[in-house]
C-alpha cells in the first residue's frame, strides 16, 4: 500500500433511511480497491466508489450508516488494490504521508 493512502470523512447527512456519510480517498499509484467507514469501533463497512478515472485520482465514496445516537465517532480508511489497507497508526506527514484514519464526529 502507498503510505499516501487516505480516506477523508467529508460530511454526514440525515435522510429518511438513515444518514449518510460521503468523503473522498485516494491510494496512488495502484488505486482503491474499497473505502470502509467505522462507527464508534463498529466492524468495518465497505462504502460504495465514485468511477475510478485514474489509479492515482481521487475517488469519490458514500455510506449509509446505523447510529443509535449524537455525537458517535466515524472513521473512514482506505483499502488499496496492492498492500494492506490504512492502519490507523498517527505518524508525520513528512516524507512518507500519514497512516492515521480520518474520523468526523457526527452531529
Amino acid at each position: 500500500m502507498s503510505v499516501d493512502a487516505a480516506a477523508d470523512v467529508g460530511s454526514t447527512a440525515a435522510t429518511g433511511d438513515g444518514t449518510v456519510a460521503t468523503g473522498v480517498a485516494w491510494a496512488p499509484p495502484h488505486g482503491l480497491h474499497r473505502v470502509e467507514v467505522s462507527v464508534d469501533g463498529s466492524p468495518w463497512l465497505a462504502t460504495e466508489l465514485a468511477t475510478e478515472l485514474a489509479p492515482a485520482s481521487l475517488r469519490r465514496w458514500r455510506a449509509r450508516i446505523d447510529r443509535t445516537s449524537r455525537g458517535g465517532l466515524l472513521r473512514a480508511r482506505a483499502v488499496p488494490r496492492v498492500g494492506a489497507p490504512q492502519g490507523g497508526r498517527a505518524s508525520r506527514p513528512f516524507p512518507s504521508g500519514t497512516d492515521a484514519y480520518h474520523a468526523r464526529r457526527l452531529p
